[in-house]
């Protein structure tokens, strides 16, 4: 019989060892997966009085210490169609660069999250008297990670909001954003620590963008210090209706 050369034969007892170890993990992380989706779907459930979340899908992908949730659908429960959120998917991970800062945190990602709210909705939601920042809408993001959120970034959004006029929506597609150092983990001590930049496409051809810097954890409300512009927005979009008396 041929004797393998030393490197092959290295590598074939490092592969015997590594590939037990590897099956191992993914078998635990499949275990991890649905107690993990039931906790998150609980807690989220526990900040938004009012709304009922749902969460089909989780996976943790241990060699990049990140989990991935799918389809994630919030719904009012006074109005519960449309939902007014769903999120196609939404990974969170660690922030490496910011451990270059020492300090561990964590980025979050929403790919095609789309928005949708009617005037119905609304009404309930000035109705039911509760604040929008006492809602609770950013402890339920902060439920997906044990980390605190320091980039948040919006790929491919969608906002649809519709008034009394249901052939009038305010719409807002292609949606991108991006906020960094939210938990001021690279910046001096500052009112606005964090760079943001947001854009979109108003109503199918115009389009809005939004550069600037922002302070998340202000309370009661978040700070923005901006400059927000806007190009070929159709002026038969934004013109208000003439209702007949």
């Amino acid at each position: 019989m041929t004797k393998l050369p030393a490197p092959l034969r290295l590598a074939q007892r490092s592969l015997k060892v590594a590939l037990p170890l590897v099956l191992l993990v993914l078998a635990a992380s499949f275990f991890v997966d649905e107690p993990l989706r039931r906790s998150i779907e609980r807690r989220m459930n526990d900040r938004l009085p009012g709304y009922d979340v749902r969460l089909p899908k989780l996976r943790v992908h241990v060699f990049s210490f990140s989990i991935a949730l799918e389809g994630l659908t919030v719904r009012q429960k006074a109005h519960p169609e449309p939902p007014v959120l769903h999120i196609e998917r939404l990974t969170t991970s660690i922030h490496w660069r910011a451990l270059l800062s020492a300090r561990l945190v964590a980025d979050v990602l929403l790919v095609r999250p789309r928005v949708d709210m009617d005037l119905v909705q609304l009404r309930e939601e000035v109705k039911d008297g509760v604040p929008v920042n006492e809602r609770g809408w950013q402890e339920a993001l902060q439920e997906v990670t044990l980390l605190k959120i320091d980039l948040f970034r919006v790929e491919d959004g969608t906002v649809t909001y519709v008034d009394a006029d249901a052939a009038r929506p305010i719409r807002l597609t292609s949606l991108r954003i991006r906020a960094n150092d939210i938990r001021n983990v690279k910046s001096k001590p500052d009112v606005y620590p964090s760079p943001i930049h947001a854009e979109a496409t108003l109503f199918g051809s115009g389009r809005g963008t939004l550069d600037g810097h922002a302070n998340f954890l202000a309370e009661p409300y978040p700070g923005f210090r901006a400059l927000f512009r806007l190009d070929a927005v159709p002026l038969d979009a934004l013109s208000l209706p003439v209702r007949s008396h």
